[in-house]
C-alpha cells in the first residue's frame, strides 16, 4: 500500500544520496590531488623527493577516506534495507491483526504512520551522519593538503632564495629578499 510505496521511495532516495556523496567526495579527492601534482611539478632535488613522498601519502589518504566513506555508506544502506524489511514485516503483521473492526483499523492507521515518519526521521539521521562522516573525513585531507602545498612553497621559496642568502649588503647587513611578498615574516635577514 502507501506505506510500502513511501519506503521504497525511501531507501531509493537514500540509495541515490548515498551514490552522490561517494561521486562527490571522489571528485573532491581527484581534484585535490591533481591540484597537489601540479604544485609539485616545479621542485627539484631533495623538494621533488619530497613532494613525491607526500603526493603519495595524500593519494593514498584519498584512497582510504574514499574506501571508508564507501563503505560506511553501504553499510548504512544495508542498515536501511533491514529497517525498511522489518518495518514493513512489523506493520503488515499489525494491520492484518486489527483487520477485525473500524476502531483498530483506524489505531493501524496511526501506527503506520507512526512508523514510516520514524523510518523517515531514521534515514534523514543516517544520511546526516554519513554526511558528517564524509565532510569529517575531507575537511582533514583538506588539512593535510593545505599543509602539503605549505611545505612545497617552503620548499620552492628556499629553492630559489638558495644563493641569494649569503649575499650581504655593505655594513654588515644581509640583503633583502628578492621574494618577500610571500610575506612569511622573513623580510630581511
Amino acid at each position: 500500500g502507501r506505506a510500502d510505496a513511501e519506503a521504497e521511495r525511501t531507501l531509493r532516495e537514500a540509495r541515490e544520496d548515498a551514490d552522490a556523496m561517494l561521486a562527490d567526495a571522489k571528485s573532491r579527492a581527484d581534484r585535490m590531488v591533481a591540484e597537489a601534482t601540479g604544485h609539485a611539478d616545479g621542485i627539484v632535488g631533495d623538494a621533488r623527493a619530497e613532494a613525491a613522498e607526500l603526493l603519495d601519502r595524500a593519494r593514498r589518504e584519498a584512497e582510504s577516506t574514499t574506501t571508508r566513506a564507501r563503505a560506511e555508506a553501504e553499510r548504512l544502506v544495508e542498515q536501511a534495507n533491514l529497517t525498511y524489511d522489518n518495518t514493513i514485516t512489523e506493520a503488515r503483521q499489525e494491520q492484518q491483526r486489527m483487520l477485525a473492526e473500524s476502531e483498530v483499523i483506524r489505531i493501524a492507521d496511526e501506527e503506520a504512520t507512526r512508523v514510516r515518519d520514524a523510518a523517515h526521521a531514521e534515514s534523514e539521521r543516517r544520511r546526516e551522519e554519513c554526511d558528517a562522516y564524509i565532510d569529517d573525513k575531507m575537511g582533514r585531507f583538506e588539512e593535510f593538503l593545505g599543509s602539503t602545498i605549505r611545505t612545497v612553497a617552503r620548499g620552492r621559496d628556499e629553492l630559489h632564495a638558495g644563493p641569494s642568502l649569503a649575499r650581504r649588503e655593505a655594513g654588515g647587513r644581509r640583503a633583502v629578499r628578492e621574494d618577500d611578498h610571500y610575506g612569511d615574516g622573513y623580510g630581511e635577514y
